[in-house]
């Protein structure tokens, strides 16, 4: 009886994390390099006005992020896979970016336009509801800043909302989406409109 029990537990146990992989790849599918688009939205300050900005972004999942902003500023963000983050002004200025939180919505964000399923499931629970995917922190850490993660996916596009415990919001959404088989520096500059040297400390050996 007793090993019966064991096995039932260990069959509903692997059939949970199948559905959840399964829930993942509809809609986060796993891909190494990709080109796109973005618009991102977030509160200003205290206020409820809402800082629209939109740019393109280049990802190698070995490598990091290139998120350029073009409107209403020009400003290049580089999420490296290390955890390193580098922010570029329109005068070609770079310097590194300091902080807990912004090396771990750095890590987060990579992961998510990654697809990474296994880093997803380790560090998050996942419930599907309502054609909408919603990741809940596993880590006490990671629930000091982040409540929630909101996605919803549409045949041209992928809606991210990441909800902060102090009720700010990060909403991006993602479209045009080019999947690479690789990604070198020059397409990495053609496909942002970056500087070189962005691309180069993303991609350069």
């Amino acid at each position: 009886m007793l090993i019966r029990t064991l096995l039932l537990l260990l069959l509903c146990t692997f059939h949970s994390f199948t559905v959840a992989d399964d829930i993942f790849k509809t809609y986060l599918p796993e891909t190494c390099y990709q080109t796109g688009e973005f618009e991102q939205q977030k509160p200003l300050g205290r206020t409820d006005k809402l800082l629209t900005t939109k740019g393109r972004f280049a990802f190698a999942c070995d490598k990091g992020l290139v998120w350029h902003v073009e409107s209403p500023l020009i400003e290049t963000t580089l999420f490296q896979s290390s955890g390193r983050q580098w922010i570029q002004s329109a005068d070609g200025n770079m310097q590194e970016l300091n902080g807990t939180i912004h090396q771990h919505l750095g890590k987060i964000l990579n992961q998510l336009i990654g697809g990474n399923q296994a880093y997803l499931n380790k560090n998050f629970v996942a419930v599907h509801k309502d054609n909408q995917l919603e990741l809940t922190p596993r880590q006490r850490r990671m629930k000091k800043f982040l409540r929630s993660i909101q996605i919803v996916r549409e045949p041209e596009q992928v809606n991210i909302k990441m909800l902060q415990q102090d009720n700010g919001f990060t909403a991006v959404r993602i479209f045009n989406i080019q999947n690479r088989s690789s990604l070198n520096e020059t397409e990495c500059r053609e496909s942002t409109n970056t500087a070189q040297d962005v691309c180069y400390l993303l991609l350069g050996s």
